[in-house]
């Protein structure tokens, strides 16, 4: 029954295994060169991005560079809700990569040929989208989840300390002789038929510090290892509004509930590499990403908002508007997954290179903590509904004169146990680039990368414990410019 109690709320509260998945998550944006290749770069290396991949990667170039890399995301969403569509539009301007990457030889210390230094920032994830659901619901509303869980739990009597209280408290939940109601369940069968819409609005992203210190041994075997600072900010404002646009009820004119999520916080992981160069045209790379732990602070609102037609009070004291809300801070700690990345290079002189990269990551071996509280069914529903993903990428380059021309793709696996998606990845990538290099050492290089994932969006359950959804295809346009120079 506790159970069934937690999935009427669903994501309606705060720490659970979505948020998890989404601090663990990395879709890697950089400069657009290691953009137009869809990141396939990790045992290829001399490329400032790619050392967050395999940090044995900045021990293989031969020259200082500094470069600067401006983005623009165009973000369409397509969502389906109880075979009603609609879509969605968002822009957002980053900075995916900017860096400092030094190589000096070393050229009287033995085996060792040379050594390098880096600092990079490089984006790992953008939350931006914008999600909109409407329809006339025939079969359920938000204040059935209310309802189940005052059935289960109670309320609170003058005080706002759970879900069900805002419904209490802003006379949308009733209570007589035989037990709880709302105007929807009132009579049996339920009545339902009111004009349901759903907004989420998502923004913020995480962005990774990254301090390298890679070294050459003889230019056949090259080694790194990255100390990674990774900063966190995530919003989401949720709003669900059920008008009576049909007349149906005596009483209820229309609600409206909406929450406010606010995610901030920094984490710390190291990165270790090696790539190997056992002949000339030919490299292999294997690089290990520690499990990074988030020190997160987080404030979450809900506020409840209804408006009557007739006195929705007991006692006939004339109450046609009210209100609940809440607010709660609170800290407490992600650890996100380790991930091990083995990679192929393959480069024809000056001519062409192609690299492939293979990740594997465990989402369920991620867990959450915290200093006054255990979070056992927090971390139990990450180990249920999370698994091991494996992620594929492939890119290439071919070079003519001082121009060179990429493409690439990257296919993420589903990391949901249990998922209405039947697609073979989660999440797909394609990308293309041009780039420009001067004799003087001034580059420039350009990207186009697509990405669409497909996205199950759980509203909240019914009164029989069926859950309702929205599905959501995301489709993101990343356009992408580097300026550098080399020295």
């Amino acid at each position: 029954m506790i159970a069934a109690g937690l999935l009427m709320v669903g994501s309606l509260t705060a720490q659970d295994y979505q948020d998890v998945l989404r601090t663990s998550e990395v879709f890697p944006r950089g400069n657009a060169r290691f953009m137009a290749m869809s990141g396939a770069m990790g045992a290829l290396g001399n490329n400032m991005s790619a050392i967050s991949v395999n940090p044995a990667g900045s021990a293989v170039a031969r020259s200082h560079a500094f470069e600067l890399t401006p983005a623009f995301s165009y973000i369409k969403t397509e969502n389906h809700f109880q075979g009603n569509y609609n879509h969605r539009f968002e822009t957002a301007f980053r900075l995916p990569n900017m860096g400092l990457m030094v190589a000096q030889n070393t050229p009287n210390t033995g085996v060792l040929s040379g050594i390098s230094y880096g600092f990079t920032l490089n984006n790992q994830n953008v939350f931006d989208a914008a999600i909109r659901y409407e329809t006339p619901n025939a079969t359920s509303s938000l204040t059935d989840a209310a309802l189940v869980n005052a059935e289960l739990f109670g309320v609170s009597d003058g005080r706002v300390e759970s879900f069900q209280d805002l419904f209490w408290q802003s006379y949308l939940l009733h209570k007589d002789d035989i037990g709880w109601f709302t105007d929807f369940t009132e009579w049996e069968p339920p009545t339902y038929g009111q004009r349901q819409t759903t907004v989420i609005t998502r923004s913020g992203g995480k962005n990774e510090y990254l301090f390298n210190f890679g070294m050459d041994f003889s230019q056949y075997v090259y080694a790194g290892a990255n100390l990674s600072i990774q900063n966190l900010n995530y919003s989401q404002r949720f709003m669900m509004e059920e008008r009576d646009v049909r007349n149906q009820f005596a009483v209820l004119n229309n609600f409206t509930y909406r929450e406010n999520l606010d995610v901030s916080g920094t984490g710390f992981m190291g990165k270790f590499g090696i790539i190997v160069r056992p002949i000339e045209f030919f490299r292999v790379g294997l690089a290990y990403h520690t499990p990074t732990t988030f020190f997160l602070t987080e404030e979450f609102t809900q506020r409840v908002n209804a408006n009557f037609d007739a006195d929705a009070s007991d006692d006939g004291s004339g109450i046609y508007h009210a209100q609940a809300s809440s607010r709660n801070l609170y800290d407490y700690n992600i650890t996100t997954p380790g991930r091990t990345i083995a990679s192929l290079g393959i480069t024809i002189k000056n001519i062409a290179m192609i690299g492939v990269d293979y990740e594997s990551v465990n989402y369920a071996n991620a867990y959450i903590d915290a200093r006054d509280f255990a979070f056992t069914d927090a971390n139990d529903a990450v180990a249920d509904n999370l698994q091991r993903t494996d992620n594929l990428k492939i890119g290439a380059e071919v070079s003519y004169s001082m121009y060179s021309f990429r493409v690439g793709t990257a296919l993420y696996g589903n990391p949901y146990v249990n998922s209405s998606n039947s697609d073979a990845f989660y999440r797909t990538d394609i990308s293309a680039g041009v780039g420009f290099r001067t004799e003087g050492g001034f580059y420039c290089d350009l990207a186009w990368v697509k990405s669409t994932q497909k996205q199950d969006n759980f509203l909240y359950a019914d009164l029989y414990n069926n859950p309702v959804e929205g599905n959501s295809k995301i489709k993101k346009t990343d356009f992408a410019v580097t300026l550098g120079f080399r020295f």
